[in-house]
């Protein structure tokens, strides 16, 4: 894997590969539970499937048949995580302040670890089954499975503890929380030896590769990072995506990364360094995420959100056809009159005969076009298309590429996102035939036609990057903030070009406009085009920042039997909210983690409370009261609990 930091932005590649889809979609069953699904867990053989549910028990079930062999019960409220004994022959479940070892063979339960005072979110057996990791409120606790006694307390967390990770060799231990890092820990020693951060929300899921060079983590950012363990940096951050990710796993030969957001499960082809597919057709927010020993098959715990409330599933995808053999295909193009298109000419009708060994049509294929040109010449971007040939195997091709002194055109064939085969081809410049000005392009990254916020944002996407690049705008060989300055300058300046709107500012984040900002103005840039782009980044910095600090309503209200409060904040601050009766008692206490000034209004970013106290009982109806405190900030709101 290249370690030079890279940063993938899905806007536009979700754009491109979700039309192309894959040929077979993975068979999918579903285990259906009465409450939500908090973890899943294959035991070591691959016979076994358990599943931590709210409504306070565990689950077995037999992956073959898919049926329930029993359910685990003894805990008194929800069972946040699982995790099998490397033997298989120990289950542990992860509860509120409380760990409990099953008898995976008899179904009991056979010790019940106190210590923790808070909820156990994560629970981890070393590779050699001697420990098992917990991690819950600011501390994670290693327990010796033999004695059942607490051995070392890990601290210095400045809130709960999420998840937990044995490295493949047993020698380290990477924690995630709430304050927004990974931590990387000495077993042997129980001494912090790093802290990898770059995250910019809750830290939900770790997981280290089989191999142990690797380590994944998903946050509230809505980002998936994947580190070098031993140089300790960053590697690859996966952006762009709707919601949290609460949970990361690599598959078992490592070739695969599968990670949860709103309502998909996505799957990254590590090696290859391209998004796979997704996995869709089950519920909205995915908390957990396994592969089976063998790799075959994925399994995935889901809420999902309905009318009369919410529930929870386990859903399986059989991942065999992912890894079917694909016959091989070959392109045939051919064309015979030219036409001028913004000064470059091309064959046309410009076709494309997709066919297999045998010379045969595959009249369902899809094919993807590229316009690239020498380094510094290419002034603007394609529109890339997807395109179904017909019964004879062919399909015709416009596009628009920007005015160049050369262009190329690479024609690929792609199947379940890899490319086959690609013929390339040069085009013909006619210089003379140029309706549109060169300039009007060059700044519209993704060729959609106008140059707003989706081009800013592939530009800082494409950030460091070297050699022909079309976020490279001023072609001078690398991206670099140069070109966010040349973008932000031409923003909302065309005619047909929509103004800003909520969804466009959602793409940006305000540390990425403020850094933007901070290297424009160390350059001292003089010429106009510059200082209007300059001027537009600090514009953009305004509604990205509330005028005020302000607690709203929660929604719904009233509620049966969950709501989300939304929230505005002035200042970078941490977010706690406190659930209060109408008497003054303490319900309930959220934390919201570190969060920086911004909207906190959608229902993925406001809090969310179910109706449960800390005791995971739900409440009666009736009237309570939230306090929203952060920093100097603090307010209080009323809310009414129908039943």
């Amino acid at each position: 894997m290249n370690l030079i930091k890279k940063i993938v932005i899905f806007t536009l590649t979700f754009l491109v590969l979700s039309t192309i889809g894959l040929q077979t979609t993975p068979a999918q069953v579903t285990l259906e539970h009465g409450d939500w699904v908090n973890s899943v867990s294959f035991s070591p053989d691959g016979t076994t499937l358990a599943s931590g549910s709210r409504d306070s028990t565990v689950k077995l079930w037999d992956a073959a048949t898919h049926t329930n062999i029993a359910t685990l019960e003894g805990h008194r409220e929800a069972v946040n995580s699982v995790s099998f004994s490397p033997d298989g022959t120990l289950l542990a479940s992860g509860s509120w302040a409380t760990v409990k070892l099953w008898d995976v063979a008899t179904h009991t339960n056979i010790a019940t670890l106190e210590g923790h005072r808070g909820a156990v979110n994560s629970v981890s057996f070393s590779p050699d089954g001697t420990l098992l990791a917990s991690g819950s409120d600011n501390t994670v606790k290693f327990w010796d499975v033999q004695t059942r006694r607490n051995i070392a307390t890990l601290g210095g967390y400045q809130g709960p503890i999420t998840s937990v990770s044995f490295s493949p060799d047993g020698t380290l231990l990477a924690s995630g929380g709430y304050d927004n890092a990974v931590k990387l820990w000495d077993v042997k020693t129980h001494t912090h030896i790093a802290t990898l951060e770059g995250h910019r929300g809750i830290v939900r899921s770790v997981s280290f590769s089989p191999d142990g060079t690797t380590l994944a983590s998903g946050s509230d950012d809505r980002t998936v990072k994947l580190w070098n363990v031993d140089r300790r940096e960053n590697i690859l951050t996966l952006e762009g995506h709707a919601d949290s990710v609460y949970s990361v796993s690599f598959s078992p030969d490592g070739a695969l990364l599968a990670y949860g957001v709103w309502e998909v499960t996505r799957l990254w082809d590590v090696g290859r360094e391209v998004f796979i597919t997704l996995l869709e057709g089950h519920g909205e927010r995915i908390l957990s995420i396994s592969f089976s020993p063998d790799g075959t098959t994925l399994a995935a715990a889901i809420v999902d959100w309905g009318q009369g409330g919410s529930d929870g599933n386990v859903v399986l995808w059989n991942l065999a056809a992912l890894k079917a053999p694909r016959p091989s295909k070959l392109v045939k193009i051919s064309g015979d009159s030219q036409y001028g298109v913004f000064g470059v000419s091309l064959p046309r009708p410009f076709v494309v005969e997709v066919r297999d060994q045998y010379d045969n049509p595959f009249p369902d294929a899809s094919v993807i076009f590229t316009v690239t040109a020498g380094r510094g010449k290419l002034s603007g971007r394609h529109k890339v298309e997807q395109l179904t040939t017909d019964a004879d195997g062919k399909a015709a091709i416009a596009f628009t590429p920007g005015y160049s002194e050369k262009n190329t055109v690479d024609v690929s064939l792609v199947e379940e996102s890899f490319t086959v085969a690609t013929v390339q081809f040069n085009a013909v410049v006619s210089p003379g035939d140029s309706t549109t000005s060169p300039e009007t392009l060059r700044e519209d990254v993704n060729g959609d036609g106008v140059v707003n916020i989706q081009d800013l944002v592939l530009v800082a996407s494409s950030y460091g990057q070297t050699g022909e690049n079309a976020a490279d705008v001023n072609g001078d060989g690398i991206v670099h903030i140069h070109d966010i300055i040349l973008v932000a300058a031409k923003l909302n300046t065309q005619p047909a070009a929509p103004p800003l709107h909520a969804q466009d500012l959602s793409m940006l984040t305000l540390i990425d406009v403020k850094k933007w900002l901070s290297k424009a103005k160390q350059l001292n840039l003089t010429d106009a085009t510059s200082l209007k782009g300059i001027l537009i980044l600090e514009q953009l910095l305004a509604p990205l920042i509330p005028k005020e600090a302000v607690l709203l309503p929660n929604y719904p209200n009233p509620f049966n039997p969950e709501t989300w409060i939304p929230y505005r904040l002035v200042e970078d601050a941490f977010v706690t909210l406190t659930i209060y009766d109408s008497t003054g008692s303490v319900v309930r206490t959220l934390e919201g983690g570190h969060r920086v000034a911004a909207f906190y209004e959608s229902r993925s970013k406001a809090i969310y409370w179910d109706g449960r106290n800390e005791l995971n009982e739900q409440m009666a109806g009736g009237i309570y009261f939230y306090t929203l405190t952060a920093g100097d900030y603090s307010a209080t709101r009323r809310m009414l609990i129908l039943k």
